[in-house]
């Protein structure tokens, strides 16, 4: 029965002391002073554990020399002294005041550390605000391009329908002066001004084609800074809270783990 007893409570103040050591890993300085309190317990416990034994070992000593479980001075029964008795059930309210402290750490713990996984989620919520703000600046700068990149289609299309009517004139120069003399004439006979009319007009609409391609170049290169910029600003924002939930998801599960070996 001694050694149950001894046994018992022994192997109680080692698992305390192990789960102290274990709970430091994921504590705060705060959990790291009420280790070393619980240390100071867990080592007074043992003192108390140790002078029980050497009570009983007493206790039998005495049995064993009067060769009867009865005191032949009282014809009483060998018991205990009292006050020692005392402080063993002292020591067994210590360890249920322990349990309830190792509980409510341990239920701060695993509070802490899922507040951490929360934060995570938090902080990503948040910076999503930036990412959303450059994606609607992205969108609209693409719409932008997209538009002028449609108006330089249909300028295109213009140009080459008016350089083409151009194209097809067949005699555009005469060896004759007179037919250039009589450029103002509008006769059939002398087409040169509808000649010059079609080659200003396909001019013209090379222009247009041209300025609005350097305009449309320029709204390329907007929507590429903007795009880069979304990109640049999302892959940081979902890589700093992969980083993040990893670290508090490990950090969690591994108190858990300690949680439930202890």
């Amino acid at each position: 029965m001694v050694r149950s007893i001894v046994a018992i409570l022994v192997s109680r103040g080692m698992a305390i002391e192990s789960g102290v050591l274990m709970q430091s890993q994921a504590n705060t300085d705060a959990a790291l002073g009420f280790e070393m309190d619980a240390s100071g317990r867990v080592n007074k416990m043992k003192q108390t554990t140790e002078a029980m034994e050497v009570q009983y070992k007493g206790l039998l000593q005495q049995i064993v020399t009067a060769g009867s479980l009865q005191d032949p001075d009282t014809g009483k029964p060998f018991l205990p002294n009292k006050d020692f008795l005392d402080i063993v059930v002292k020591q067994f309210q210590y360890l249920k005041d322990e349990l309830k402290n190792e509980n409510t750490l341990n239920k701060g713990i695993l509070a802490d550390a899922h507040a951490a996984v929360a934060q995570c989620n938090t902080d990503r919520n948040t910076a999503f605000a930036q990412v959303l703000s450059l994606q609607g600046t992205m969108q609209s700068e693409r719409n932008v391009h997209k538009t002028c990149r449609l108006d330089e289609d249909a300028a295109i299309t213009d140009m080459e329908t008016k350089c083409n009517a151009f194209d097809t004139i067949q005699n555009k120069c005469d060896e004759d002066q007179d037919w250039y003399a009589k450029f103002d004439e509008d006769t059939e006979e002398n087409p040169l001004k509808d000649i010059v009319d079609a080659a200003t007009a396909c001019k013209g609409s090379v222009d247009v084609v041209t300025a609005k391609a350097d305009e449309c170049d320029d709204d390329q290169d907007d929507f590429k800074d903007a795009y880069c910029a979304y990109a640049q600003e999302l892959a940081k924002v979902c890589d700093t809270h992969s980083l993040c939930y990893s670290n508090a998801k490990k950090a969690l599960d591994g108190s858990v783990t300690n949680i439930k070996e202890l």
